[in-house]
């Protein structure tokens, strides 16, 4: 290819790519349209997506603006090499339609690309770390202040007694009650001795009778559920009979017993 070729080219490239990022708005405008094209996120996942701010004209040839966003939906596929490798669903924000996904221009994809692939890195390194941290603690302890100097923070194969716990999709706590046996605790809380902390500000305890008290705790536990990470599933567990599970919400914690 000659200079004047090369020359050529290079100018036809640059009448092409009539995008340019803009500082001030944090996207790629195009000045001959006003059309502009952003790399955003999804508000609930976080998962980046392209937004699109389009200028048209309606019939009496008024401006007329109107935005659409395209997500990847086969994000499980990730990482992408190429923009193609992509399967974006393009819509219409304003009137939740189904829109074909305009022209891109390249710097953009490439820059699209990257983000997608950061995102999707950042989500499986989480997921690694969850999977290990689950495998290697499989129960974390946060000892009620009371008898923190009986108990180890990370390692329950030494503590003994009843302890009361919750737990969700993303961790597992748990303290010891203070209590030997099951009996003891169910005692202690009809005499009205002793109350779990995370039950005494749910109910006016002077008002109940100590078997109200009981009934209360038990079935406050076995209604308690996992839903994502948002909800708690609760559970009291005998330390000295291995680790046995003696009442629990929806769903039974992993309790690891031969943690090093």
């Amino acid at each position: 290819m000659t200079e004047k070729e090369k020359l050529t080219e290079s100018l036809i490239n640059l009448l092409n790519e009539t995008y340019k990022y803009n500082n001030k708005a944090n996207g790629y405008i195009d000045d001959e349209t006003g059309n502009s094209i952003y790399i955003g996120h999804d508000y609930m996942t976080d998962q980046p997506d392209l937004i699109g701010k389009w200028i048209t004209k309606d019939q009496d040839g008024n401006n007329k603006y109107f935005t659409w966003v395209a997500d990847v939906d086969n994000i499980q596929d990730a990482p992408f090499k190429t923009f193609r490798d992509m399967k974006i669903r393009c819509s219409d924000i304003t009137h939740n339609k189904a829109f074909t996904l305009p022209e891109i221009p390249d710097e953009v994809q490439q820059k699209f690309i990257e983000a997608i692939n950061a995102y999707v890195e950042k989500i499986n390194n989480k997921n690694n770390k969850r999977k290990k941290d689950k495998r290697d603690n499989a129960i974390l302890l946060y000892p009620d202040y009371e008898y923190i100097d009986r108990m180890d923070p990370v390692d329950i194969t030494n503590e003994k007694g009843i302890l009361f716990g919750w737990f969700n999709d993303e961790e597992i706590d748990c303290y010891s009650t203070g209590y030997n046996t099951i009996k003891d605790l169910e005692k202690a809380i009809k005499s009205k001795q002793y109350m779990i902390e995370e039950f005494i500000d749910d109910e006016d305890w002077d008002e109940l009778s100590g078997d109200e008290c009981w009934e209360y705790v038990i079935n406050t536990i076995e209604d308690s559920y996992v839903d994502n990470d948002s909800y708690w599933s609760m559970f009291l567990i005998d330390a000295n009979n291995n680790y046995k599970i003696l009442y629990c919400g929806s769903e039974e914690p992993v309790i690891n017993a031969d943690i090093d």
